[in-house]
């Protein structure tokens, strides 16, 4: 296939309209979470039953190790204010599952994260379905400096 100058300027012209189309908004934490359990509210976590383990030092907000833990459950979500995608993580563990347990990376810096010196705090909210149509929750809030300190 032989391109023409024309052809040029018009992929050019596509894509520049392409980059200046307003980006989808972001979907809001809450909003998120209504999805996931189809509008039932979740009730607050007692001590014990579910556990969000961060590292005490995050090195790098783009790559954060995370271990989502409940005593039962049949599904976990994690979700992130602020984050690239709302929803972090939706593992689904199976009747036959032993510990429920999940680990693995998650991004919690965005754009606006700070530079060194200066601290953003983002909320994490871990959510577990212990039965069909009752949820739990907990809630955290990390906080990304240029240290990269976690709370």
């Amino acid at each position: 296939m032989k391109l023409t100058r024309r052809d040029v300027l018009s992929l050019g012209f596509g894509a520049t309209a392409a980059m200046l189309l307003p980006a989808r908004p972001a979907m809001a934490m809450g909003d998120a979470i209504a999805i996931y359990t189809n509008g039932v509210v979740p009730q607050a976590a007692s001590a014990g039953s579910l556990r969000l383990g961060l590292p005490q030092i995050i090195g790098d907000a783009r790559r954060v190790p995370v271990v989502l833990e409940a005593v039962q459950a049949r599904r976990l979500a994690l979700f992130a204010k602020g984050a690239p995608s709302v929803l972090l993580a939706d593992v689904r563990f199976g009747p036959r599952a032993g510990a429920r347990r999940f680990e693995t990376s998650v991004r919690l810096g965005t754009q606006d994260t700070p530079e060194r010196g200066a601290d953003a705090v983002q909320d994490l909210v871990l959510v577990a379905e212990i039965e069909p149509n009752r949820f739990v929750q907990l809630e955290t809030a990390v906080s990304l400096s240029g240290g990269g300190y976690a709370n």
